[in-house]
C-alpha cells in the first residue's frame, strides 16, 4: 500500500491524518482535494453533498460537437450486467434504474482533422465513471476509453476467464518464440502488432479526462463570510499531445 496516492501524499506532507475529499479514476489526471483535519473533512464533504463544491473537468471526446454549446446530461447511472468481471458480474453504466446523475458540458473547441471535441464538464453528482458514461451516452465517448461506448454502456462482448487464460497462453507462446528469434511480435511491414480482442474493465487507462478546476468555501471560514478557494490544474503534456497540433483554447470561451 506504500505506492497508493494516499500513502504518497501523507509522506510528502508529513501529515498522517490527510484524507481525500473526493476521488479520481485511475486514468484521470489533475486536481484532487485533501483534508488535513477531521473537522475540515466534515465541512468539505457536507459542501459536496449540498452541491456547493464545484468540480470542473476537461475531456477529449470522439466526434464533433457544436462549438461553444452547453448541454446537460441527466441520465441515471447504476450497475448493469458485465460478465468480464468474474466476481461482481456488474459494472456502473447508463441505467434507468440507477441513481440520479447530472453533468453540464460545454464545447470549448473542435479538431476537425482528428474528429475530436474538447469539452469542459461540471458535475453536480459524483457517480462512478460519471463523465465517461454521460459523454458516451450523449454519443461522444472519451478518446481512448477502453470501456464505455456510445449509449453509455460497456462494450457488448464481455470477456470471460477463459478468454484471459487463452490470451495468457498465447502471450507465453509468443514470448518463447521471441526469445528464440530475438524479434518482437511484428507484422510483415515491421510494425508492432497490438491485440485488441478484449474489453476494458474498471481501472483500465487510455482515456483523456482531467480534473481541471475545484471551487469551494474555505472550511474554517465563518458562515456568511466564507472565503472561496479556486484551484486550477493545467492539463498534462500527454493530454495536450492527444489534442494534436492545434493548441488548447484559452479565453474568452475556453479555460476560464
Amino acid at each position: 500500500m506504500d505506492n497508493t496516492m494516499l500513502a504518497m501524499a501523507r509522506q510528502l506532507t508529513s501529515c498522517n491524518s490527510l484524507t481525500p475529499i473526493h476521488r479520481l479514476g485511475r486514468g484521470t489526471s489533475g486536481a484532487i482535494l485533501w483534508a488535513k483535519t477531521a473537522p475540515a473533512r466534515k465541512v468539505l464533504c457536507r459542501a459536496m453533498m449540498e452541491r456547493s463544491f464545484k468540480k470542473v473537468y476537461l475531456a477529449i471526446v470522439q466526434g464533433l460537437l457544436p462549438l461553444h454549446e452547453t448541454f446537460t446530461i441527466t441520465q441515471r447511472i447504476g450497475p448493469v450486467p458485465y460478465a468480464a468481471l468474474a466476481h461482481t458480474q456488474s459494472i456502473f453504466a447508463a441505467s434507468d434504474d440507477g441513481k440520479e446523475a447530472t453533468s453540464h458540458a460545454t464545447t470549448l473547441a473542435v479538431n476537425t482533422e482528428l474528429n475530436l471535441s474538447l469539452v469542459k464538464v461540471r458535475i453536480e453528482t459524483g457517480r462512478a465513471h460519471q463523465i465517461r458514461i454521460h459523454m458516451a451516452y450523449a454519443g461522444h465517448p472519451l478518446l481512448g476509453d477502453p470501456l464505455y461506448i456510445a449509449g453509455g454502456l460497456p462494450r457488448p462482448r464481455a470477456i470471460t476467464e477463459e478468454d484471459h487464460e487463452e490470451r495468457y497462453r498465447r502471450e507465453l507462446q509468443q514470448g518463447e518464440k521471441n526469445e528464440g528469434d530475438g524479434d518482437s511480435h511484428k507484422s510483415e511491414d515491421g510494425a508492432q502488432e497490438v491485440e485488441d480482442d478484449t474489453n476494458g474493465v474498471p481501472g483500465d487507462l487510455g482515456y483523456f479526462l482531467h480534473s481541471w478546476k475545484l471551487v469551494f468555501a474555505h472550511p474554517t471560514a465563518s458562515n456568511g463570510a466564507a472565503e472561496r478557494i479556486r484551484i486550477v490544474c493545467p492539463p498534462p503534456p500527454a493530454f495536450r499531445a492527444a489534442w494534436g497540433q492545434q493548441p488548447l483554447p484559452s479565453r474568452p470561451h475556453g479555460l476560464t
